[in-house]
Parts: C-alpha cells; structure tokens; sequence
C-alpha cells in the first residue's frame, strides 16, 4: 500500500520531469552569432529582362549568380535598383521605378529568392534604414520620407523632410535624412522614430552622407574634401577632418569597424578616417586604377575584415564588378564580375 508520504515523494519527481522536459521543449537555445561569412547580395540593373534585380556572390563556392530574383520568380524587380537590406531571414529591396509610376519595396525570402510581398510607394526611392520593425524610406523625387513595418503596410506617408532627400541611417531613436546631389536645400532632416516631429539642420554646404560611431556623429558634404565631427545636441559641425585629396568632393561615407570611416571621394578613390589618433588623421587607401573604374558603394565586412567595393565599370554597356581589399594594405584581394549593371548596394549573409 502507498502511504502519504512515498505518494508525494513519487509526485514530486514526476512534476519535476515534466517541468525540465516542458522547458526543454520550449527553450529556444543560446544566441549564436554568426560565424562564417557565406555571401555578398548586390542590388544590380537587369539586362537580360530589363528593371532590377540582385546578384548573389557565393563565398562558399566562389561564384556569382546573377539575376537571381528573375530565375527565382519568372520577373525581375521594376527599375532603378536602390538599397538591399537582409532582416532576419528575408532581404528587403527599394527600387525608384519610372517617374510616372513611382517606386515600389520587396520582401524576398533567402532561403528560395521568392517574392514574399511587394508595396508601392513613394516617388524615386533609393535609401531606407530599419529599426525597431519600422522602415523609413525616402523618396528621391519628393520631399518626404515614409514610414512602413517589416510586413510592407505603410504606417505613416509623407513626412516632410525637405526636398531631394537622400541616404537614410538610424541610431539611437532618430533617423537622419541626407540629400541626394542634386538637392538644392542644404539641410540635414533628423526624423524621431516615435513622434515622427522632423528637426532641420541647415549647414553651408549638402550633406552627403552621416555616419555614427562610438567616438560621435560625422557628416560629408558635396564639393567638400572634409569629414565633419557634429555637436550629438545641435548637430552643428565641431570639428573638421582635412582629406589631402586631389579630387573635387567627398560622395560618401561608411564605417570600418568602430574607430575608422571609409570615404569616397569623386567615386574613384577611397580614404580611410583614422578616429583613434588624435587628432584623427586620413590617408588615401584604394587608388583608381584608371580606365572605366567608378565606385558606386563601399562596406566593411568586420568578420573578415574585408572592405567591398562595388564598381560601375563605366556604365552601360559593361557589366559591375565586385572587388575586395585589403584594409590594412588597401591591396585588392580579388574581383567578380556580374552580369548586372549599375550595382547600387550590398547586404552580408552569415
């Protein structure tokens, strides 16, 4: 016979296996960051159908496939291809489209390139950043930035930020709106992320191109051959890096790691900000080598410590080039050349 006591005894066993293999069950595991750098995704024209597509260089296999969308889904994306971002396991892409039509954004699935959703919207639509779940996208033909979630349902539409805004960033509750190199109003838009209220920053020059790091805020400008430290309150320019250059105008900007900036300069040369010396000092790293060579992306791959570059290769009728380089040397490593023109941007898969 059971007593009372040998009964709870064997009940408590019980509601403890069944509460280890209940959590068991359910545990998702421990975060695992990423290890292996597998791809490069290149936002390219699409000469076989015409519109945008994406490449895809596989590192795994040393090869480039290209037009992926089209063979994935039988179309390719409509024109203008602007920037691709990878979002858990999905890629979303902007493309401006006609003018008379207006641009459209793709959520892709990576692990079979079929088209998961598509949103029209905006006019000329180039850059967007993501945080928290929300996108905000501006639109190069207009003077507003749009707000959509990871589903592609627009939350909120035209929220001015000045005409011909340009490259999109995010950090720390604020998107900060550029201009493209046409702009004739020379004002940096900060967009709050929660109340959507837009401050203007105007400055004597059109900003470019805004990176964050550790060490602060910085900004380009066109026809300049300065990197700008901003005041994190104002947004004023506190300080100026001098790029002992030859060439006409700083035309972007991006971070190599948290203590350098990569800054290219008349899409033909890069620099690299060294933020750690003090004062920060620059030095030229990629040199143009001459003939069609014409940058139109660069970005630090910090697990290989690698630097992208993306070349136009003069345009129509010739193809883009991917190329890499050594950051400590500045030496290219290798190239690839697609089958897709005008290459716009590039996303990292682990």
């Amino acid at each position: 016979m059971m007593t009372p006591r040998l009964f709870t005894q064997i009940f408590i066993i019980a509601l403890s296996v069944f509460i280890f293999s209940s959590c068991k069950d359910n545990s998702t595991g421990p975060v695992v960051t990423p290890s292996v750098l597998h791809g490069v995704y290149v936002s390219i024209e699409n000469p076989h159908v015409g519109g945008s597509d994406y490449c895809f260089l596989d590192l795994d296999k040393d090869t480039v496939f290209n037009n992926v969308f089209e063979n994935a889904n039988g179309s390719a994306f409509i024109d203008g291809p602007g920037k691709i971002v990878i979002i858990g396991q999905n890629l979303y892409m902007v493309c401006a489209g006609p003018p008379t039509q207006g641009g459209k954004i793709y959520e892709v699935s990576i692990s079979n390139n079929h088209l998961i959703k598509s949103q029209a919207f905006g006019n000329g639509p180039r850059s967007f950043d993501v945080d928290n779940g929300n996108i905000f996208a501006s639109s190069a033909g207009g003077g507003y930035i749009t707000q959509l979630d990871l589903g592609l349902h627009v939350l909120a539409d035209f929220v001015d930020v000045g005409y011909t805004p340009g490259k999109v960033s995010y950090t720390s509750g604020k998107f900060f709106v550029c201009k493209s190199p046409t702009a004739l109003d020379k004002a940096l838009a900060i967009v709050n992320e929660t109340s959507l209220l837009v401050n203007q920053v105007s400055y004597n020059f059109l900003p470019i191109a805004f990176v964050n790091n550790p060490s602060g805020y910085y900004l380009a400008g066109i026809a300049r051959k300065y990197v700008y430290r901003l005041d994190p309150a104002t947004y004023n320019p506190v300080d100026s890096i001098v790029l002992s250059t030859t060439g006409n105008s700083v035309v972007d900007m991006a971070k190599e790691g948290d203590t350098k900036l990569l800054v290219t300069v008349d899409s033909s040369e890069v620099w690299e900000v060294n933020l750690a010396s003090n004062p920060p000092t620059s030095k030229i790293l990629i040199q143009s080598p001459g003939g069609r060579f014409k940058i139109t992306a660069v970005g630090y791959e910090a697990m290989t410590s690698r630097i992208y570059l993306l070349d136009n290769d003069g345009g129509p009728p010739y193809f883009g080039i991917v190329r890499v380089y050594d950051p400590a040397t500045g030496a290219q490593l290798k190239f690839y050349s697609t089958l897709g023109r005008n290459p716009n941007s590039m996303a990292f898969k682990y």
